[in-house]
């Protein structure tokens, strides 16, 4: 036992020796030998009792010396500890980035982010253990291409900008003043700092940054035939409800977008939304603009801001059909009063052609949402999920996924009903794309990378994109073997996007990008002997030809 604890404080000495300490204070790397250290406390404890016990009554026992002298030695140890527990510069502590966790989480659901979430931080701890975001590591510990190059510019410049494209980023201080970060274009550019969250009493933690085209896009998407312009530069681009058969009592889902062409600083405005039928007001929203975290003036003319809500219908509001209002208030809180010439059809301007009844300048869309019963809801959300699950077994993939995202509008935030359908639903769009990949080489990487970011644990995944990983290595080989760099990184960061616990084909991967940007180390890995070329046209056994368009899938057995 002694020899063994021994070693183990040796290793840890010697570990923080080598890494010349930590930067960190509260002695960090003692926690290594601390386990140890206490085995052989509590040994030399009792030898020791026992040589003061043998010095005084001239016995080999414990005895009342040796309670004396642990009880000495123990009291020793409480003054350091106390000392160092109640130090008064803390460095910060898991509960405290958790408090980062839950903000982000909640600003993730507000800006209703479809998929994995990426993060860029630096405290990876709290955030792996109280979140599932793909998390890029400023410091390197869980993040293998920020270890190898750290912060070389042409690599940020490749990783950060135009590859990983985070959506959030908690960059300031000491590691944006070492990483520099925030000196790049495109991080001016891409990124804004939303408010911090509490950290104190009175503190904000700061640093909270947020890519600018979750809120703002270079135009709407879903068409122009409820667009509505105004006089000040302002633009109602549309809006739309997925499901517009909304539950009594329960939330909606609501997409809406605007523009701004005026570049005023002080073009702030409000947005109402109210429902109305038959004269009157049953219930309204405020609708805050980029969130009230990128204001107006800062979208840009040529962008739309893609609002996305999810809006709880007041118990009040019975069933029936309603018509959707929107009311714009400029800076100084006054109504804005639509310039359209000739409404829509379905549309008008409350206050010219007709009285408002909420306010003037309303533009108001008739039978624009259906409130029904809970059980005419459910069933909504049953046939989607059920047209999902028939166009996976088509082969129809996108439209699965269309089809299954109808059906979590239908019941917006309803958690415990995604947790009863979502593996099973996700399994068949995994598989269809799978079979996607098979009969479509020249996509086969698309679609598995599909296919993996819905069912990553789905055993037939493994199966077919294990050789189609093999045939990008060995291609990947030969193209490193003629040097050419470019198609070696593709290929080898291809297949660590298929199959990330590749990580010998990582560290290849990322030699073939220090060789392509000129970073140093340029030898991480030993250059593979260039193969001897075949006397024919037919490539050598394991020889994948550089310029293939897709290596070939096995084929997938017809389910029942």
């Amino acid at each position: 036992l002694r020899t063994l604890c021994w070693t183990l404080c040796a290793v840890g000495l010697f570990f923080a020796i080598y890494v010349q300490g930590d930067w960190m204070s509260n002695w960090r790397w003692m926690s290594l030998i601390a386990v140890p250290l206490a085995a052989l406390f509590g040994l030399g404890v009792d030898a020791f009792g026992h040589v003061i016990g043998a010095l005084l009554t001239g016995r080999d026992r414990w005895g009342i010396p040796g309670w004396v002298t642990g009880i000495v030695c123990l009291g020793l140890t409480i003054g350091p500890n106390v000392h160092q527990t109640n130090e008064a510069k803390r460095d910060t502590g898991p509960y405290s980035v958790k408090k980062r966790v839950q903000y982000m989480t909640g600003v993730a659901e507000r800006l209703h982010i479809e998929g994995k979430v990426k993060v860029l931080d630096v405290d990876m701890g709290a955030h792996m253990y109280w979140s599932d975001f793909h998390m890029l590591d400023i410091a390197g510990l869980v993040d293998v291409s920020m270890a190898q190059h750290k912060f070389a510019r042409p690599f940020l410049q490749e990783y950060l900008f135009e590859e990983e494209k985070p959506h959030f980023a908690h960059v300031h201080g000491g590691w944006a003043t070492n990483s520099k970060i925030p000196t790049f274009v495109d991080w001016r550019r891409e990124y804004f700092e939303i408010p911090g969250y509490p950290a104190g009493r009175t503190a904000l933690h700061i640093g909270n940054h947020v890519r600018k085209d979750l809120i703002v896009q270079p135009g709407w998407p879903h068409g122009e035939d409820r667009k509505v312009r105004y006089d000040n530069g302002l633009h109602l681009e549309g809006w739309r409800i997925p499901s517009n058969q909304v539950a009594e009592k329960r939330l909606f889902y609501l997409e809406v977008g605007f523009r701004n062409i005026s570049r005023r600083k002080d073009d702030n405005f409000r947005v109402l939304m109210f429902l109305e039928s038959q004269g009157q007001v049953h219930a309204s929203w405020d609708l805050a603009p980029g969130y009230d975290w990128l204001t107006p003036n800062l979208w840009g003319p040529q962008n739309v801001f893609h609002g996305k809500y999810t809006l709880s219908l007041p118990k009040e509001v019975p069933a029936g059909t309603y018509n959707l209002g929107f009311v714009l208030l400029g800076a100084d809180g006054r109504p804005m009063v639509p310039a359209n010439d000739l409404p829509l059809s379905d549309m008008w301007v409350g206050g010219s052609d007709r009285p408002a009844v909420y306010a003037n300048g309303e533009v108001v869309f008739s039978g624009a949402l259906h409130v029904t019963t809970l059980e005419q809801r459910a069933s909504a959300a049953k046939d989607d999920r059920n047209a999902a699950y028939a166009r996976a077994r088509e082969g129809a993939c996108e439209e699965a996924e269309e089809s299954w995202w109808l059906a979590t509008k239908h019941r917006p935030r309803d958690t415990k009903w995604m947790e009863q359908f979502e593996d099973k639903i996700h399994e068949a769009m995994a598989r269809c794309w799978i079979k996607k990949a098979q009969d479509e080489p020249d996509t086969a990487f698309d679609s598995l990378l599909r296919a993996r970011a819905l069912d990553r644990k789905l055993e037939l995944y493994d199966e077919v994109s294990r050789p189609f990983c093999d045939a990008l290595v060995a291609e990947g080989k030969t193209a490193m073997a003629e040097n050419d760099w470019e198609t070696a990184y593709r290929l080898f960061r291809q297949t660590i996007q298929l199959q990330p616990t590749r990580s010998h084909v990582r560290r290849l991967a990322e030699d073939a990008r220090a060789r392509r940007l000129k970073l140093p180390p340029y030898d991480l890995v030993p250059t593979p002997r260039t193969p001897d070329k075949p006397t024919n046209d037919v490539p050598s056994a394991g020889v994948v030809p550089v310029n293939a368009t897709a290596p070939s899938l096995p084929q997938q057995a017809t389910p029942k």
